[in-house]
């Protein structure tokens, strides 16, 4: 008889072992599980974007971009490159701007009217579009459109309340910050990308959107920056671009994840705008012609077979005087036509003569050694000339560049220094051409008498292809440049300067410029640039200005 042997049970594993021994704990286990999570989403409320003042996403994540969208990392290659600038834009675009203007500015022929100097918002002057009640909050509409776009530039005088941001019809921002934290660089955009410069307030920073955009700010009262007592004066400026409606499967919302994703081209550009000399990388192709002295001038001729761009000016300048500066020429033929024939100190973005600093464009050294990176292609053959600057040195940077219907020629246009009165009140005209390009910047001189109060309360008009009221309409000189309340200060950044500022009081020689890439503005027909003479006194004041753009032949 044989004995039926029982069967030995199967020896447990480590994880089974521990749940039996946790078995009778199972009670406690579960309540402290509930206690970690409500302490973590206590975290997250505290850390929250609404808490912390960034932005509070959409409800869908967004998609992996493509290399043909439009999203913040193309734009802000767009922001440091200024390659992109000598085509016309693909996809096409229009700029505008919105601000703060008096609204009783309407026609020049309403000369009260129009030289309106109430600049800002307040209750009394609703410079904005409505006022929304929102979650129990006020908010001032500052913008508000429909469309695929990309604002491009914020700017204020007065940072007060929180900003916000809509895309595409969402009811929650996709950017909800304190205004004075974010474009001081201190939020979700970054220095150098926002930052203050002489009590202005700025962000260049792309926020693109796909159907819509609104911009809006819950309060209008502001801190004096004189005075204990608060301001109900709020200034501000919104350049933004809207594309053609065919474009906008291009283009990719802003999302705040962006800022993560663009992480590595966010750091590449800050360094660009830190260190505007590495704006230029040359390829292997570059070659360098050097300029040749020929009597009392010196000129450099480029070719390249297809076309070719000269991408950087280099030159080393004896004689930094002044009036050595203004008397000097520097002229540029692409394909035999003049393009640029102006002052050789104001070339520079500078004037009258050279005053230090670097921008994206230019860099001005202390020892008279000039730095030009605007890329300036031709079809076949160019040539730089400088007459009158005896002992000049210096080479040209040339590449290939394919010439195609979409290539523009460099221009700079000057308006030599005019004495001008300023009673009765007048537009000054820095630039009126004819044709089709794309408007890259300005540089303005004036000279006020010892004595004289403010000069600079003038507005920036600009009118786009024949428009009847101009779509760029500004809120003071020193607005448009960027700085803010008249201040005497000079500063440098990679977009904009003030690279003189008198010498005492609003007394002397001032010098400021602005160079505009992301917020570069296209035309087809033709260009109207106008900067409001408004000054506090009844005397005279003499000017000069420089204006840059590209232009098809």
């Amino acid at each position: 008889m044989r004995r039926k042997s029982r069967g030995r049970s199967k020896p447990q594993s480590w994880w089974q072992l521990q749940a039996e021994r946790l078995r009778p704990h199972l009670g406690w286990l579960l309540l402290l599980a509930v206690l970690g999570t409500l302490g973590a989403l206590r975290f997250w409320a505290s850390h929250s974007p609404s808490a912390t003042g960034q932005a509070l996403p959409p409800l869908d994540e967004p998609d992996p971009q493509s290399s043909d969208d439009i999203g913040v990392g193309q734009l802000l290659e767009e922001l440091a490159d200024l390659s992109r600038l000598a085509e016309l834009p693909d996809p096409p675009y229009v700029a505008h701007m919105a601000s703060s203007y008096d609204r009783r500015s309407r026609s020049k022929q309403q000369r009260d009217s129009w030289f309106a100097n109430d600049d800002w918002a307040s209750r009394e002057r609703p410079n904005f579009l409505r006022v929304e009640e929102i979650a129990g909050r006020r908010e001032y509409v500052l913008l508000d459109v429909e469309g695929p776009g990309a604002l491009v530039r914020l700017w204020t005088a007065t940072p007060t309340g929180t900003l916000r941001v809509y895309v595409d019809h969402h009811d929650r921002p996709v950017l909800e910050a304190p205004m004075l934290d974010l474009l001081a660089g201190n939020d979700v955009i970054p220095e150098p990308f926002a930052h203050v410069a002489a009590r202005g307030y700025s962000a260049y920073f792309p926020i693109p959107f796909q159907a819509a955009c609104r911009v809006t700010v819950d309060d209008i009262v502001a801190p004096n920056p004189f005075t204990p007592r608060p301001l109900e004066k709020f200034y501000y400026q919104i350049n933004y671009r809207l594309y053609a409606k065919q474009a906008a499967p291009r283009i990719r919302s802003f999302h705040p994840k962006d800022l993560y994703h663009a992480g590595p081209v966010l750091d590449r550009i800050a360094n660009v705008l830190r260190q505007p000399d590495n704006a230029y990388a040359p390829t292997p192709e570059h070659k360098r012609v050097p300029l040749v002295a020929e009597g009392d001038e010196a000129r450099a001729n480029a070719t390249s077979p297809g076309g070719g761009a000269i991408r950087k000016i280099s030159l080393r300048i004896r004689d930094t005087e002044d009036a050595a500066l203004r008397r000097a020429t520097l002229t540029l033929l692409a394909d035999g036509e003049v393009t640029v024939q102006v002052p050789l100190g104001d070339f520079f973005g500078t004037g009258p003569g050279l005053t230090p600093y670097q921008s994206l464009p230019f860099t001005v050294g202390e020892n008279g050694h000039c730095v030009s990176r605007w890329p300036m292609p031709f079809r076949e053959s160019a040539t730089l000339v400088v007459q009158h600057s005896p002992g000049i040195q210096g080479e040209l940077w040339v590449e290939p560049w394919p010439w195609t219907d979409r290539t523009l020629y460099f221009h700079a246009d000057w308006r030599p220094e005019t004495s001008v009165a300023t009673r009765p009140m007048s537009d000054l005209r820095l630039l009126d051409v004819v044709g089709g390009g794309v408007f890259v910047g300005t540089l303005f001189n004036i000279t006020n008498p010892p004595g004289a109060k403010w000069w600079g309360e003038g507005d920036e008009k600009m009118w786009v292809d024949g428009e009847t009221f101009p779509s760029f309409f500004g809120t003071g000189t020193e607005d448009y440049f960027g700085y803010a309340w008249s201040t005497p200060e000079r500063f440098s950044h990679a977009l904009h300067a003030q690279t003189r500022a008198g010498t005492g009081g609003f007394d002397g020689a001032w010098s400021m410029n602005r160079f505009h890439t992301l917020d570069a503005i296209p035309f087809a027909k033709q260009f109207t640039f106008d900067i409001e003479l408004w000054h506090w006194d009844d005397t005279r004041v003499s000017w000069s200005a420089m204006t840059y753009y590209y232009a098809r032949p």
